[in-house]
């Protein structure tokens, strides 16, 4: 009985532990595994690879810059007396902005099942597992000790304790 509680408890509080920030298309329906773990496998055939790139507001210099790609494989399409088939999906996203790069990448993979619940209806679980991280490019960052009076000098200290 506690033992559910507690899963309850982490159930209902965990999605708000967790800070994060989405990476997003203007093509949504073409990156499902950013969308819902449940698509992967969802689709005519048993591979698909996709590569996306997004580079917003190319006019400013250095600006939003998003790259991803995925490769999903399903399995069991196809048989007769099974009506379940699963899906299995790997998928890459970076995401950069400005000169410092502030951005995040992730790293990651899917599982899903399909399980036929009537003759032209399916039902789709998923899950989705993913390393992230965020940060800067510390190197390209410019301070105001770093003005030697006449021009900027990236060999001064610039005093930030950046290494």
């Amino acid at each position: 009985m506690l033992k559910k509680l507690l899963l309850y408890i982490a159930l209902l509080v965990g999605p708000f532990a967790v800070l994060a920030q989405d990476i997003h298309f203007s093509q949504f329906p073409r990156t499902e595994f950013l969308v819902n773990p449940a698509f992967t496998g969802t689709f005519n055939g048993n591979l698909r690879a996709t590569m996306n790139w997004k580079d917003q507001w190319q006019s400013i210099n250095n600006t939003f810059r998003t790259y991803a790609s995925s490769a999903e494989f399903s399995f069991g399409k196809g048989r007769a007396r099974k009506s379940t088939f699963y899906g299995l999906g790997v998928f890459a996203a970076k995401d950069a902005s400005g000169d410092v790069e502030l951005g995040t990448t992730n790293i990651g993979a899917t599982f899903s099942s399909l399980v036929k619940i009537s003759r032209n209806q399916r039902i789709t679980f998923g899950v989705q597992g993913a390393y992230g991280r965020a940060g800067v490019n510390a190197s390209n960052m410019q301070w105001g000790s770093q003005y030697s009076g006449l021009s900027f000098d990236p060999t001064l200290f610039d005093g930030e304790g950046i290494e």
